[in-house]
């Protein structure tokens, strides 16, 4: 695949990139790859003289800036194949073709921008949620309750302004924080004038009332307790997380600065996976916990943090490993070790191999006797039905494994 220059305004065009795709491209400057690199580590760059550069994208897919250039790349799954993959890697997140208007739409950010304002405005149908907030102020009466020992400090004898603390009955919540912080970074994104129209539309209902989340609590967003008042946000709540937590990246490198929005396939593969056998299997089906101590040798010196683990009366009964990837000619030694490596840590003699590949399932009896491997995979190429169904033909497997 070659790139070839737009009609871009921009001193350096835009550059259009495919997930494990390699591309050529021109007039990008060593320390712009340096940025790009940094801020996206599945990246690879193989320098070809001059300004003449091949990009290889990896595993991460959306869109980045680097000061004045523009990277996209695009996903390998269609738009409703990746929707449908943010959807199931939410809590009870469901989208309809006919309410997420992405006909025409190929960009990965696009797409997850419309779905993001969609999930906003269903929250907001009935009004934007309101709730108690304190707020520590220094006013000129007192409200509330009156703090003391911070207005001696702070006032040294001086009784106005006044140091209290009330409650504010506002929209300024962390529900609204968070779904509205996301909708006005992805905004910044989009490519497409229906997507930020779509956005722009979504956040209109938040007003100039709602204050973004500083940066540095996207990774650690205030904690939501859900209640029969704020259930119809858990929606959007969700996926705002997701975007603000797991596709979003600000980084410097030198003098150059690179922000975007990020999507990494592999973590939104697994916790689709892992999120969708819980809502087929019994029991419980998460994923492995430090507290869980799976570990490979006697001295406890070698962790292992398996995808998914499906526990029957609170015993491990099958565990899986989720591999974001074709696996069309079979699976490799390494992946099968690592399988077998998680079976044999947990003591238990199934395990799965989840990849996404369209087909059967494959068994593998290992010599050992005990422990039998199973390789199935996800298809992903199909419609949202398609994708459905080979979830439930996972769990069958996994079922039949276990229950004989």
């Amino acid at each position: 695949m070659s790139w070839q220059p737009s009609t871009s305004t921009s001193s350096v065009p835009p550059v259009e990139l495919r997930e494990y795709a390699s591309t050529d491209v021109d007039g990008v400057s060593p320390a712009q790859v340096r940025a790009l690199r940094a801020a996206v580590p599945s990246l690879r760059a193989d320098y070809q003289g001059g300004s003449r550069w091949t990009l290889t994208a990896g595993h991460h897919v959306g869109f980045l800036r680097v000061d004045d250039l523009t990277v996209r790349i695009h996903p390998k799954v269609d738009v409703r194949g990746l929707l449908h993959l943010l959807s199931g890697a939410t809590d009870r997140l469901a989208w309809r073709d006919e309410r997420v208007p992405v006909d025409g739409v190929a960009d990965a950010v696009d797409a997850m921008a419309h779905l993001l304002a969609e999930s906003a405005l269903r929250a907001t149908r009935a009004g934007v949620l309101q709730g108690y907030r304190r707020r520590d102020e220094a006013l000129a009466v007192v409200r509330g309750r009156w703090r003391v020992e911070d207005q001696v400090r702070a006032r040294q004898g001086r009784f106005v302004p006044a140091e209290v603390s009330y409650d504010d009955y506002t929209e300024d919540v962390p529900e609204n924080r968070v779904v509205a912080t996301a909708l006005r970074h992805v905004r910044a994104a989009v490519a497409d004038p229906g997507a930020r129209k779509h956005v722009s539309r979504a956040l209109a209902r938040f007003g100039g009332h709602v204050a973004s989340l500083p940066r540095t609590a996207w990774s650690a967003p205030p904690g939501i307790t859900w209640n029969p008042l704020n259930a119809r946000y858990r929606n959007a709540v969700e996926l705002a997380l997701l975007v603000l937590a797991h596709s979003s990246v600000t980084h410097s490198a030198g003098a150059h600065r690179a922000h975007g929005v990020l999507v990494d396939m592999n973590d939104l593969f697994e916790r689709f996976a892992r999120r969708a056998l819980r809502e087929q299997l019994d029991g419980v089906v998460r994923k492995a916990r430090p507290s869980d101590r799976v570990v490979l040798d006697r001295e406890g010196r070698v962790r292992l943090e398996p995808d998914v683990l499906w526990l029957r009366d609170g015993v491990p009964a099958l565990v899986a490993d989720v591999k974001y990837k074709r696996l069309d000619r079979g699976p490799g030694n390494a992946d099968l070790y690592q399988a077998h490596a998680y079976c044999t840590a947990l003591g238990v003699p199934f395990g799965l191999l989840v990849h996404a590949t369209g087909g059967g399932a494959t068994r593998y009896r290992l010599v050992d006797g005990r422990t039998t491997i199973s390789v199935v995979g996800i298809d992903l190429s199909g419609s949202p039905e398609d994708i459905t169904a080979s979830v439930r033909a996972v769990a069958d497997e996994a079922r039949d494994l276990v229950t004989g």
